[in-house]
Formats: structure tokens, C-alpha cells, sequence
């Protein structure tokens, strides 16, 4: 190890949300077909061959939310007052006092104030029409590798980039409402991470 004496803090957003959104992001850029949630997510879920093998970054939509997967192995290499596991629910809820327990964690000055505390994150657009048209947008902006896992800002791109063109078409629509999802499709997430959610809370209990 570089440094025995780190201290890790991970938020954890829950992980129906956190799929729904990845899904979501990663058809924006590209990296899964445009599909209805109600088709494309029980294709993921399912683990449907075909689909993971010409849409790799679908596997990461499954695996990045094994939360208590990987802090366990974090946990083999580290003492547990060195990991802090806040849940991003309650960091959103109470800010202050959740930057506050960061701080004590740290050992900084409490009275430090980031202004990057203040930026809003990425926003997720959920709408299926602006989504088909940022895929045409990509193929201009965008240059992919060969396994359609990255993408690159195309050369003299990098201003045209920047420009959200979502905030514009939110005006006429409304591109960053969440879908109203099906209690089958939620429960089909909710059961493909219930042994991992129960490890999860195993883990924090030593937090």
C-alpha cells in the first residue's frame, strides 16, 4: 500500500436510483441502445447475453452498485475508522452536519468552507426523445473506441461540448423528470441487490 494511514469516505446513493440513472446516462452517450427502461433494464437485469456482449458498459450499470462488494474489499485493507460510509439521501438532507462529520473524520478545521460544496451535479436527462437526439449529436462531438466502452471530444469539439443543449429543450418538455417506473422493474432491482444490501449494512454497522 501507498499510504496505510488514508481515509475513505463513500457516499452511497440508493441503488435503485443509482441504476435508473446510470441506465439513463449511459444511453445518452451512447453506450446502450435507446430502450424503454421497461425493456432495456429487464435485458440488463436478466443478463441477457447478447445484449452485455455488444453493450459492455451495460455490465458496469449491474456492477457498480454492488456497494458492499467492494467496501469489504476495501475493508480487508483498511481499519474500518478509516472508511466513513455516508448515505447520499442524508448528505442531500442534512448538508451541514453531514460536511461537519466529513470534517471531524479529516481532522480539518471545521471552519473550512469549499466552494465546490455549492455546484450542482450532472443532471440526468430522462426523456427518451431528447435522448434519440443526443445520439445523433454524439457522433459528432464524440469519436468511441473500438469496444464502444469510451468516448472522446472530437478535435476543435470542445466548445460545442460544453453547451447544454438540454437546458434548451427543457423549456418545451420537460427532459429531466424521472419516469414512473413499474413496481416489477423496481422490485427486479430491488431483489438483484438484496444479498448485497445485506452485507452493506453488516459492514456499516462497524462504521
Amino acid at each position: 500500500l501507498h499510504n496505510k494511514n488514508i481515509k475513505i469516505i463513500a457516499v452511497l446513493r440508493n441503488p435503485i436510483n443509482r441504476f435508473i440513472s446510470a441506465y439513463f446516462h449511459n444511453m445518452r452517450y451512447g453506450f446502450i441502445p435507446v430502450l424503454s427502461p421497461e425493456i432495456g433494464i429487464l435485458k440488463i437485469l436478466q443478463k441477457d447475453k447478447e445484449f452485455l456482449e455488444k453493450y459492455p458498459r451495460a455490465h458496469e450499470i449491474l456492477e457498480y452498485g454492488f456497494y458492499g462488494k467492494y467496501l469489504e474489499r476495501y475493508l480487508e485493507l483498511f481499519k474500518p475508522n478509516q472508511v466513513k460510509i455516508l448515505l447520499h439521501d442524508e448528505l442531500i438532507k442534512h448538508k451541514e452536519e453531514s460536511i461537519k462529520s466529513i470534517y471531524e473524520f479529516l481532522r480539518i478545521n471545521s471552519k473550512f468552507k469549499s466552494s465546490r460544496l455549492e455546484k450542482r451535479p450532472q443532471k440526468v436527462v430522462y426523456n427518451l426523445k431528447a435522448i434519440k437526439f443526443a445520439t445523433f449529436i454524439n457522433k459528432i462531438l464524440y469519436s468511441y473506441n473500438s469496444s464502444n466502452t469510451r468516448l472522446y471530444v472530437r478535435k476543435n469539439m470542445q466548445t460545442i461540448e460544453k453547451f447544454n443543449y438540454f437546458n434548451v429543450m427543457n423549456l418545451f418538455f420537460n427532459v429531466y423528470k424521472k419516469p414512473q417506473l413499474s413496481l416489477e422493474i423496481i422490485r427486479e432491482i430491488s431483489n438483484f441487490y438484496e444479498k448485497d444490501i445485506e452485507l452493506l449494512e453488516k459492514l456499516a454497522s462497524l462504521n
